[in-house]
């Protein structure tokens, strides 16, 4: 679901885990939080509520960033990878 929300341009609040962590580069393309810290993860949520402005460029982008998993540029690398064997 993470990927197809930065595709359309979802503002991103993530906890810090595996995948999330890969994709979501806080205050780059979204925000991340300790996945065991409820209360930060409620600050974030206020703080891209309260926001818009950085909500937008952060979603904007994470569109952008998203686009090196397109399934064209995933099979082109596991091409190039292939193609080294």
């Amino acid at each position: 679901v993470l990927m197809e929300a930065m595709l359309v341009g979802t503002p991103i609040v993530a906890t810090k885990i595996s995948g999330n962590r890969e994709l979501i580069r806080h205050k780059h393309n979204g925000w991340l939080c300790s996945p065991d810290n409820p209360a930060a993860l409620a600050e974030q949520i206020s703080v891209a509520l309260h926001t818009p402005e950085a909500a937008q460029q952060y979603a904007a982008q994470a569109r952008l960033d998203i686009q090196a998993y397109t399934i064209g540029r995933v099979a082109a690398q596991y091409t190039q990878l292939y193609s080294r064997r």
